[in-house]
């Protein structure tokens, strides 16, 4: 194994950094903000399910987005990692989303 001078290790950097701009760091804010979001986004989810549940409202638009959002979720994991569990995932995930969202519209138009 040969030893790297200090020049050949700066421009080995830069030339990953041109193939790819954005550095670690950035990538982990960026990963922080998603999952912040994705907690924040289903909170709320579950606080306007309760909400309605309590008003004697549906809740099936609410589960259907909900349930969209982790199928496409599971869906891009599933691109990444080809792990049967993502693919599973997204299976359920999009068939409670389709089966919540069809009884929406049903409901909608039966009032």
């Amino acid at each position: 194994m040969e030893k790297m001078n200090k020049e050949d290790i700066l421009m080995r950097s830069k030339q990953e950094y041109e193939k790819n701009p954005v550095d670690e760091g950035e990538m982990e804010c960026i990963n922080r903000a998603n999952r912040l979001g994705v907690q924040i986004f289903t909170w709320v989810g579950i606080a306007l399910m309760l909400i309605d549940s309590y008003q004697g409202k549906t809740v099936s638009n609410t589960f259907g987005l909900l349930g969209i959002f982790y199928a496409t979720n599971s869906y891009a994991k599933y691109l990444h990692t080809r792990e049967k569990k993502d693919f599973i995932w997204t299976i359920v995930f999009a068939m409670c989303s389709i089966l919540n969202i069809v009884a929406y519209i049903i409901n909608a138009f039966m009032v």
